[in-house]
């Protein structure tokens, strides 16, 4: 469910699950938490794995964008800020949308 106040950039009406790849990962309330290989890893291999199954799905997004308010820091700045999301959006071609 997209909160009031998104910047969801897909068609109207359209659920962005169908469409995009948002993983969660877990900072243990620390979002200076640095991004370990095995989670980098893990959410690259996922987005993968999702975008094989199902080809309707073309970005890879933040929570932020959907959910601004209730997941205001999702997924924080140890994705965004050190470039690690982009770098999953570019190996799994997936067009990185914040």
């Amino acid at each position: 469910m997209r909160e009031a106040g998104n910047t969801w950039f897909g068609t109207p009406g359209v659920n962005p699950n169908y469409v995009s790849c948002s993983i969660e990962t877990e900072d243990f309330k620390n979002g200076n938490l640095p991004v370990s290989d095995a989670m980098f890893d893990s959410v690259r291999w996922l987005c993968a794995e999702m975008k094989g199954r199902w080809p309707s799905i073309k970005y890879l997004t933040t929570h932020t964008c959907i959910s601004p308010k209730s997941r205001v820091y999702c997924p924080g700045n140890r994705w965004v800020e050190t470039g690690k999301l982009a770098e999953i959006a570019t190996l799994t071609e997936l067009e990185l949308k914040t």
